[in-house]
């Protein structure tokens, strides 16, 4: 027997309302991702001030979406692509939750080096954390329109932060065994580009819950 149509539209738009929420939050953790990288390449001490503080309004969003997607799952008891949609939701919450985390991270090493010359032009990365925060934009973008090739051609861009990152680690390496003086700052440098590093495969776990609610299909894309 098929849904009446009123309850389907009804539906339809709790979930497109779920799809604006999950929009909205990774438009918060995307732009705290690039405002942490600005302000470690500019040295920026308010802006990476305004990241940490806002950490808690990208908290509040993160638990607004998963008590949305319980109502959802206890009141319309959805089942098959509608279903796999809904649950695997949750599973992008935390990825951008965790790349919030790493924005964090990144805004309190910018505060720490605000005073510092950095040893190195940071042009890697920069190019880590543009695409970092491409990819968090992307990936549920191709989550949220269920778009199978979209999310692997997202996924597909992670390779570019990994490579960047080796790079970058072999020539802060070099200038830490060439003067000892820029250990310290070589290591945090590290630190950060793992952030980035971290952010790109939380982007590309939701690739993969794309590709899941798409197809029905497992994948690993890292």
């Amino acid at each position: 027997m098929s849904e009446p149509q009123p309850l389907r539209h009804q539906f339809e738009r709790e979930i497109g309302e779920l799809e604006q929420r999950l929009l909205g939050l990774s438009q918060s953790v995307e732009s705290a991702l690039a405002q942490a990288a600005k302000a470690l390449l500019v040295q920026n001490e308010e802006l990476a001030e305004h990241v940490i503080v806002g950490e808690n309004a990208v908290n509040a969003a993160a638990y607004e979406v998963e008590d949305y997607v319980s109502t959802l799952v206890a009141r319309e008891q959805p089942v098959a692509t509608d279903l796999r949609f809904i649950i695997a939701s949750l599973h992008v919450v935390i990825a951008l939750e965790r790349i919030g985390d790493l924005a964090v991270h990144v805004a309190r090493v910018a505060q720490k080096l605000a005073s510092e010359t950095y040893i190195k032009p940071l042009i890697s990365m920069n190019l880590m954390a543009d695409r970092a925060a491409q990819m968090v934009r992307e990936s549920v973008h191709a989550f949220a329109s269920r778009d199978e090739q979209a999310a692997h051609d997202v996924a597909a861009g992670d390779d570019l932060i990994d490579n960047t990152y080796s790079q970058l680690f072999r020539e802060l390496l070099t200038y830490m065994m060439e003067s000892p003086k820029t250990i310290a700052q070589a290591q945090t440098l590290l630190f950060v580009a793992k952030q980035f590093e971290r952010a790109g495969d939380h982007a590309t776990n939701i690739c993969e819950a794309a590709v899941y609610v798409a197809t029905g299909r497992r994948v690993e894309l890292n």
